[in-house]
């Protein structure tokens, strides 16, 4: 993609604009998954950090989730698996706290990746057997969405989960 053309256009934004905190948080949250894309990942740290430090100045919930699901995949990525799992972990604790809050679909949506970012952390703390349990649930949640690519990707991690179990 025109990775360096997208963080010089949100750069320039972020700069030269006078933007509400949801609108800045939501720029940061961007900025950071194309800085991690190409490969900075001390920038992106940085962009996730500011957005994180704007969610008290940001009443949608939704965006905190989304905040917090960049956070875990991004300590994810890393191999940074307690910060992972305190994000993901907060994501669900949100989800459960305001269910009736949120559409089913975006309810489903966010807990799929919450519950997949669990078993991806437990498949990489070798729980093989506690792993399964998380993607069975963020397969059914997508199911119920009707999101054949995160079902595909779920089996394939379950499939792993399953082969190291030897299940």
């Amino acid at each position: 993609g025109k990775f360096d053309e997208a963080e010089g256009c949100y750069d320039r934004v972020l700069a030269e604009t006078v933007l509400s905190p949801v609108d800045r948080l939501r720029l940061l949250h961007k900025l950071g998954g194309i800085r991690q894309r190409r490969g900075n990942t001390q920038a992106a740290h940085d962009s996730f950090e500011g957005a994180l430090k704007l969610l008290d100045r940001v009443d949608d919930i939704e965006e905190h989730l989304h905040v917090y699901n960049e956070l875990a995949a991004f300590h994810l990525f890393r191999g940074e698996l307690s910060q992972s799992a305190t994000f993901a972990n907060r994501g669900l604790e949100i989800l459960g706290s305001i269910a009736a809050n949120l559409s089913k679909e975006a309810h489903a949506y966010h807990s799929l990746n919450f519950h997949s970012a669990a078993g991806n952390i437990l498949l990489r703390q070798f729980e093989y057997q506690r792993a399964p349990k998380e993607f069975l649930h963020g397969l059914e949640l997508a199911e119920k969405i009707r999101s054949l690519s995160n079902a595909a990707r779920i089996l394939n991690n379950l499939g792993i989960a399953y082969h190291q179990a030897n299940r």
